[in-house]
């Protein structure tokens, strides 16, 4: 059987070689986050961007590493997994730290510009409905996801 190569029409990539958006492989990206960046500093960076940048567009990105197999072409931190209550844990755990993301930004009275929202990591398909649910509730906290 022969395979031809397949050659991108010239249309699409002038149409999406200069489009910024997100591409998110792992999480942390490595080099940024370390054992040196404390609360202090991710607080006084978030006060940063209310008293500096209160309209600048925000994307979130909530990191669900649980698989219940490997994928051959994934890049992502992957924990592989046919036990959900991990899948189940970390929904609890991100959506603790919602809540402390809301607690912060009430109590500096900051309603953040969120204007994109991204499910990634091994598999977000691998959750339950009623787990998309809880984290989507969470996040209605800031902003109208319907939206």
């Amino acid at each position: 059987m022969d395979i031809m190569p397949t050659t991108i029409p010239m249309e699409l990539v002038e149409k999406y070689e200069n489009i910024k958006g997100s591409f998110y492989t792992f999480y942390p990206h490595t080099g940024i986050w370390n054992e040196s960046v404390t609360e202090k500093d991710y607080k006084s960076e978030l006060i940063s961007l209310i008293e500096n940048r209160p309209d600048a567009g925000i994307a979130v990105y909530l990191h669900f590493p649980h698989c219940p197999k490997q994928c051959t072409f994934c890049q992502c931190y992957t924990v592989i997994s046919r036990d959900y209550e991990k899948a189940e844990k970390m929904v609890d755990y991100i959506t603790k730290e919602i809540d402390l993301m809301a607690a912060f930004f009430n109590e500096h009275s900051f309603k953040p510009n969120i204007r994109e929202v991204h499910f990634g990591g091994g598999s977000p398909s691998h959750l339950r409905e009623k787990d998309v649910e809880k984290v989507l509730g969470k996040l209605n906290q800031f902003l109208n996801i319907d939206d």
